[in-house]
């Protein structure tokens, strides 16, 4: 159920945040300013590429809180203010996870790096604190396991829906045997995924991401003049 997620998302929230707080703090030794020049070396044009990419994970996929705000929340205003703040903390994450790779492994290694954060954490080396990346990849595993539930909601309300039913819960059992074969075959090899990731994706949640809800606004403007 929903309230069962937004308690376990609750108490994986604070174990997140001092995994990724303990990385920063504890390479902050290693950080070396000249990394960051030449600034826009290349112009701005890759950086613009590197936003559109960027939001394609971190802004569009967000339309799947719709499924969650403003249906089930009682004080709209108090769950606006609360997702604001979700979403400029995970930004504030993001940039800091981003801005320290830099810093530590260049650009160059981050750039080409599928998991940076990983490489950065497993730079640490400070007295007997060493090999720290496992703990690193909790927090992965505890974020994603987060984002995945929510997917999972929307989808089932979304089935629910879409064909009528009474209770969501009907379909849980279903969908999760399909989610246990797709957790295995979506990806057949790596080279598949980044070039999927790269071609496909965008497009794909750029459509109801962006574009739909765009649209929606539009027509909803259009009606009400």
């Amino acid at each position: 159920g929903l309230e069962a997620i937004s308690r376990s998302a609750e108490i994986f929230i604070y174990i997140a945040t001092v995994i990724v707080v303990l990385s920063v703090l504890l390479n902050l030794p290693n950080i070396k300013f000249d990394n960051l020049l030449p600034v826009l070396e290349n112009g701005i044009t890759p950086v613009l590429k590197g936003t559109l990419n960027l939001s394609s994970y971190m802004t569009w996929p967000l339309i799947v809180i719709n499924m969650v705000y403003p249906a089930n929340c009682d004080n709209t205003n108090k769950s606006r203010n609360s997702l604001f703040f979700g979403y400029v903390f995970g930004a504030g994450v993001n940039f800091i996870c981003t801005i320290m790779s830099i810093l530590v492994l260049g650009s160059t290694i981050t750039a080409r790096s599928q998991y940076p954060t990983y490489l950065l954490a497993k730079e640490i080396d400070i007295s007997s604190i060493t090999r720290i990346e496992g703990v690193v990849a909790l927090a992965w595993i505890l974020t994603e396991f987060v984002k995945t539930l929510l997917y999972f909601y929307a989808g089932a309300v979304g089935i629910s829906q879409l064909f009528k039913l009474k209770d969501y819960k009907k379909v849980v059992l279903p969908l999760s045997l399909i989610l246990l074969v797709f957790s295995g075959v979506v990806y057949p090899d790596f080279a598949y995924q980044t070039k999927w990731d790269s071609t496909t994706w965008i497009p794909f949640i750029g459509s109801f991401g962006a574009f739909l809800p765009i649209l929606l606004i539009i027509v909803s403007i259009i009606k009400i003049d």
